[in-house]
């Protein structure tokens, strides 16, 4: 099968969204479909690419169709993309994301082809993100045709039951199936001890995702300077790209006092991140809006005590006693980093995260719902 994937942006800057649809079609092309990657690209995201994703294994095997610089024009109307996709024929389209204007130009194209095509929202109808832009919104969904490109999808994909629940009330799009997203076991799980640069020598809690509003990345923080005086030797690590919320993080530390005991060392790609995750007393992820924490499933893989927002939508690992949840305030947060530091749970979430979600599986689930598409 022809599988054609695309993506506003692979950009290692953006979290979690490129990695896993890279990661998917990778598991993809390993069982045998012939998989390609459409993308809009810069000239510094090219240069940095093979370093960001040195992770993902057999990445180099992987045929990706980099459409860099576009125009304005190229933007608006996608007459290079289209040209593409047409020229591609692929059997099946598959579109990460929501409102970029390539995905519609991409399930457009789909549907004058008539052939089957998927939407992955990755968790861009989170309720939270509805309190944002919503009359923007409104305008894409309805007079600019967005409802219309949805539905003409064969499925959307959510990556988790509540996703479903959520894009189900909505009614976009034609049908909903949970197929979720994945982890190769065995990709960079660093073997060895050494301490990850930068840090010091000292326990810390750990932050690894963007250092934006949606992330609660100013929760974690809040939430460690209330329990700061009763754990004196413990750091926080503020570990992302920063999309404008550093500076603030910053001199709210520095007003607190604890500016001397908060790191923030930056995006941290591959060995650098495991090291992190493999050292950290404590790894949180106090998202307000979580599509699919696949730092999460990461984190389990290291070891490490697992503390998550109850926004994150990832409630398997709380039901089994892999992960601690949290109301989304700091207080709350505050409570059970307490909890979680002075009597931390062993850690054995591994042989679960195994079976439910390596990639291999969750390739295989998509085929077989591929197997029943109809255009």
């Amino acid at each position: 099968m022809r599988i054609l994937h695309v993506i506003d942006s692979l950009d290692a800057n953006m979290g979690g969204l490129p990695r896993a649809a890279l990661s998917l079609a990778v598991a993809q092309n390993q069982m045998g479909s012939d998989v390609t990657v459409l993308h809009y690209s810069h000239a510094r995201e090219e240069a940095e690419f093979s370093a960001a994703y040195a992770d993902i294994p057999e990445l180099a095997n992987l045929r990706r169709i980099a459409l860099v610089n576009p125009g304005k024009w190229e933007w608006l109307f996608g007459a290079t993309a289209r040209k593409k996709i047409r020229a591609e024929a692929p059997d099946c389209l598959h579109v990460h994301g929501l409102w970029e204007p390539l995905l519609r130009h991409a399930l457009r194209e789909a549907a004058r082809m008539k052939i089957p095509a998927i939407v992955t929202p990755h968790g861009m109808m989170h309720p939270w993100q509805d309190r944002f832009c919503r009359i923007r919104k409104w305008v894409l969904i309805h007079p600019l045709g967005w409802r219309k490109a949805w539905r003409s999808a064969s499925f959307a994909r959510a990556l988790t039951p509540a996703e479903a629940r959520h894009l189900e009330a909505k009614g976009y799009f034609s049908m909903v199936k949970v197929i979720p997203n994945g982890i190769e076991p065995n990709a960079a799980l660093d073997s060895s001890d050494a301490w990850p640069e930068g840090i010091p020598p000292q326990p810390y809690v750990l932050g690894l995702g963007r250092l934006a509003e949606g992330k609660g990345t100013d929760i974690l923080l809040e939430a460690f300077l209330q329990i700061a005086a009763e754990f004196p030797d413990l750091n926080l690590v503020l570990a992302g790209a920063d999309y404008g919320l550093e500076s603030v993080l910053r001199q709210k530390a520095e007003r607190a006092g604890q500016a001397h005991r908060i790191f923030f060392p930056g995006h941290q790609p591959g060995t650098q991140k495991w090291r992190l995750l493999r050292h950290t007393r404590c790894f949180c992820l106090p998202s307000r809006a979580e599509g699919f924490g696949l730092v999460l499933l990461e984190a389990v893989m290291a070891g490490v005590p697992v503390v998550q927002s109850e926004s994150c939508w990832f409630q398997d690992l709380v039901h089994r006693g892999h992960a601690l949840s949290f109301a989304n305030s700091p207080g709350d947060l505050a409570r059970t980093l307490r909890q979680m530091l002075k009597h931390p749970r062993p850690q054995n979430g591994e042989a679960y995260v195994r079976a439910h979600y390596h990639w291999q599986r969750i390739a295989g689930q998509l085929e077989e719902a591929l197997s029943h598409l109809k255009p």
